[in-house]
């Protein structure tokens, strides 16, 4: 392993450290909570690129996939089919998709702010059909799209927007100090 690999290596296991760290910064909110842990997960596509911010991701949810009470909901495979478990899914999509498309220009705010937004929609795109799927399970009724937006989507859009912004901000100022691309 030469010194870039070492460097990306780590920077990857404290971007799932900071992915676990985000899930207990939490609000409740019906069957699925705001949490802190998608900022962090963009972030690390943004900053890393797609395939080491993917990879923190995947960590993260291999930990927890493994038993680790890393998710909102705890640990364990379980928890990937519940109400939550699109929106894990999608994160390594989301992280992957704001890494390359930020690669365009990594320092540049709009080509960060585009990525960071795009990568939220991945995870949105994910998350809110497997919400669906599992609230009509759950209650024996189907769920429209319309309300499965209103329940995993639209509440979460005011946090997510300050979320990207922030995350573009963050690594914009993070490229510009650490040249690993």
């Amino acid at each position: 392993m030469n010194q870039k690999q070492l460097s990306m290596a780590i920077h990857s296991a404290v971007f799932s450290s900071l992915i676990i760290l985000g899930t207990f910064i939490r609000i409740p909110l019906g069957p699925v909570p705001i949490v802190l842990a998608n900022f962090f997960v963009i972030l690390s596509g943004l900053f890393l690129g797609p395939l080491w911010g993917s990879l923190s991701v995947m960590i993260y949810l291999l930990l927890g996939a493994l038993g680790l009470p890393v998710f909102s909901a705890g640990g364990g495979f379980a928890v990937f089919l519940g109400p939550t478990g699109g929106y894990l899914l999608g994160y390594p999509a989301g992280s992957f998709l704001a890494g390359l498309i930020s690669r365009i220009n990594p320092k540049r705010l709009t080509v960060l702010l585009l990525s960071a937004g795009l990568g939220t929609a991945v995870i949105y795109l994910l998350g809110v059909p497997w919400l669906i799927w599992r609230i009509s399970a759950a209650t024996g009724e189907g769920v429209s799209l319309a309300r499965g937006l209103l329940i995993g989507m639209v509440p979460f859009i005011p946090g997510d927007v300050l979320k990207i912004t922030a995350a573009a901000i963050v690594a914009r100022s993070l490229n510009r100090l650490v040249s690993h691309q």
